[in-house]
């Protein structure tokens, strides 16, 4: 018959084989940073010092998703401050101009995430058409509307007026 002096350190010893081949769960976070000088489209929190439920929601059911963090740390940079102003999300371009400003939107991190690229999909296309030869205007005007980008529907309202004249 085993003892009860065995049975406890069979027991001890067979836990502590477990904890060396354990692999240790690591959480995925997104890297916030005050500024960024990366060439990549960026991401802007300005976070008011009083925090809306919109807030709460989107930092607990989108930026901690580790499916958003997973679709947008290398296509994204991760922008925070504080504004004692209304809190505030902002998409700009690689070149830090602003793509539009968006907001909380419901089916989670990777709905989130495919929204966010698809926005920075359209501006780029919307831009590198404007520059082709000849862009079709009313397609790249229906857009930008669609983005919400005044600066996009100005480029497309000049690029319309100078094929008027010329």
């Amino acid at each position: 018959m085993i003892s009860t002096f065995r049975i406890k350190f069979i027991f001890l010893f067979l836990l502590s084989l477990t904890s060396l081949f354990a692999v240790p769960i690591q959480k995925i976070t997104i890297d916030w940073q005050e500024s960024s000088s990366e060439k990549r489209p960026q991401l802007i929190y300005l976070q008011s010092e009083n925090k809306a439920a919109w807030e709460e929601k989107l930092e607990k059911e989108i930026f901690q998703d580790p499916e958003f963090v997973l679709a947008t740390t290398e296509k994204l940079s991760f922008i925070k401050n504080s504004t004692k102003n209304t809190s505030s999300l902002i998409l700009t371009d690689e070149n830090g101009k602003m793509i539009v400003q968006v907001g909380f939107l419901h089916g989670g991190g990777k709905k989130y995430s495919e929204h966010l690229l698809s926005l920075i999909d359209m501006h780029a296309e919307i831009r590198d058409s404007l520059s082709s030869e000849n862009p079709d205007l009313k397609n790249l005007y229906e857009k930008a509307k669609i983005l919400g980008s005044l600066d996009l529907i100005d480029q497309v309202f000049e690029r319309g007026v100078e094929s008027d004249q010329g």
